[in-house]
């Protein structure tokens, strides 16, 4: 072994030579691996620990005859191989259960291709990386094409060791996480009918080492004789429970027979899970119709029910304002609004700071029959302009110190809640609950009650108009999911024009 060591230094050469096989083979590795996925993202059931255990579990499977004699078929109509067929299927799985279109796998080689070797006792094996596309949707006989001519490059590039591929890609390494792939497959062809070795009797005993050197290994045995295939799949009991390594292993096998039988259906056409999974996804999971309450809008929903006016409806900085003081606010607030031209249809920005004048503005606008729309004052000019131009408000609640931040393109009378004058309107107004009655035209579920703005991942922020019914049915879907208390309090943690903790009064 020895012997060969010292041959396979010499054959490689020194890195540093660009005419050497060593850096030869490190560009093509530099070239074939640029931009891999660090990880692949795998279904797991618990993150990744900082210090694996490495141990493992295998869940066994057999592959039919009929199916086994199919996939062969499949590789020699491709000129590929058995194994690459099973490579590709492998790549097939993981890509249907959201790992993506890029999937690399390891795979080892048995490093013995000079015959020099053949008698000598030593550890001759190299791992490569099988990186397959699956992007465009394939049927699986192209992907088994593409499988091939990417793994024929790999195996014909594969006399530098893998930890010198490694650092010819120069990937970040992450303790607890195999560089440049975290699932293996395997095949080994299986020989059948040696019964005898050295004169005595031979059997072959499986062996089971208990442990897991990948997040995930796929290895399949095949008997040329029958056709039969079978195999087992090696989890890591860090990231996965045996139901979940079940599962995915009676996945592979599902999706085995179906491109056996139909090697020209596109994956996304392949069904992986069964039926019992399939109607938990459909309906279980979509069970979550519910008929609607008495309360027909948002401002019914908040007004309705027994309430006590003594208790605290919002704490702010230490600070309570109670329910009756909150009431009493909102609809003079309200009625204010109304007097200025506000109803249904109505939008109405609100500039404000987290306090208790913001959560009244919110429900004043609503209670008087408009839609409120948040503006954030730390956003840039421009962004406030084009939201202010798009949703066209008819007013700006604000303060004193608020509004001189308001852009001036915002063509909307300004209503500073700590002004003067707007105190001494509100004063005089009746505190009494505004109703159809005092509103301009009546409220209907379908009317709007908020607008609020995408973050403008695009480049240009969009306008998202939420009804009454749309929110009503939200809240009361929450209320009997969680069952709040009178005495429970919820943290109104993010902006109003994320969130709709302002409405759980």
């Amino acid at each position: 072994y020895a012997d060969f060591a010292l041959w396979q230094h010499t054959l490689l050469g020194n890195q540093d030579d660009p005419g050497s096989l060593a850096a030869r083979q490190a560009a093509h590795w530099r070239d074939t691996l640029a931009h891999l996925p660090e990880e692949l993202p795998l279904p797991t059931d618990h993150p990744r620990p900082a210090t694996p255990t490495h141990q493992g579990e295998v869940v066994p499977f057999e592959i039919d005859a009929e199916t086994g004699r199919a996939l062969a078929a499949i590789a020699a109509g491709s000129g590929a191989t058995l194994f690459m067929v099973v490579h590709a299927a492998v790549a097939a799985l993981l890509h249907r259960l959201g790992a993506g279109d890029d999937i690399p796998l390891g795979t080892p080689v048995s490093g013995r291709e000079d015959s020099r070797v053949d008698a000598l006792v030593g550890f001759f094996l190299n791992t490569v990386v099988l990186r397959a596309d699956l992007s465009g949707d394939p049927d699986f006989g192209e992907l088994v094409r593409r499988v091939r001519t990417a793994d024929l490059a790999a195996f014909s590039h594969a006399d530098l060791p893998l930890e010198a591929v490694a650092e010819a890609v120069g990937q970040p390494r992450v303790q607890g996480r195999n560089p440049l792939f975290q699932t293996m497959v395997t095949y080994h062809s299986v020989a059948t009918g040696v019964h005898e070795l050295f004169g005595l009797p031979a059997e072959e005993l499986p062996v089971e080492i208990g442990g897991s050197k990948f997040d995930l290994e796929f290895a399949f045995g095949g008997s040329e004789e029958d056709g039969r295939i079978t195999g087992g799949v090696r989890f890591a009991t860090d990231l996965f429970e045996r139901e979940t390594a079940e599962r995915l292993t009676g996945r592979l096998l599902r999706l085995l027979r179906a491109v056996a039988a139909e090697p020209e259906r596109p994956l996304s056409g392949i069904a992986v899970m069964d039926e019992a999974e399939h109607t938990l996804v459909v309906s279980g999971f979509n069970d979550t119709a519910r008929a609607l309450g008495g309360a027909t809008t948002l401002a019914d929903l908040v007004t309705s029910g027994p309430r006590d006016l003594e208790a605290p409806a919002l704490v702010f900085e230490g600070e309570e304002l109670s329910r009756a003081a909150f009431e009493n606010r909102v609809n003079r607030l309200a009625r204010l609004l109304i007097a200025r031209g506000v109803g249904p249809e109505s939008v109405v920005a609100v500039a404000l700071p987290r306090s208790f004048d913001l959560l009244v503005a919110l429900h004043a606008v609503v209670r008087a029959g408009g839609a409120y729309l948040p503006l954030d004052l730390t956003l840039p000019a421009e962004r406030l302009t084009h939201i202010t131009d798009t949703a066209r408000p008819v007013a700006v609640l604000t303060d004193l110190a608020c509004a001189p931040q308001v852009p001036e393109s915002v063509a909307a009378e300004r209503i500073a809640l700590d002004g003067p004058e707007v105190l001494s309107e509100l004063r005089a107004l009746p505190s009494g609950m505004v109703t159809d009655v005092d509103r301009r035209a009546p409220l209907l579920p379908g009317h709007p009650a908020y607008v609020i703005f995408t973050s403008g991942s695009t480049g240009r922020p969009k306008g998202v108009m939420v009804e009454h019914a749309a929110i009503v049915n939200r809240l009361e879907w929450m209320q009997n999911t969680y069952t709040l208390k009178p005495g429970d309090r919820v943290l109104h943690k993010t902006p109003a024009g994320f969130d709709v903790s302002v409405w759980e009064l």
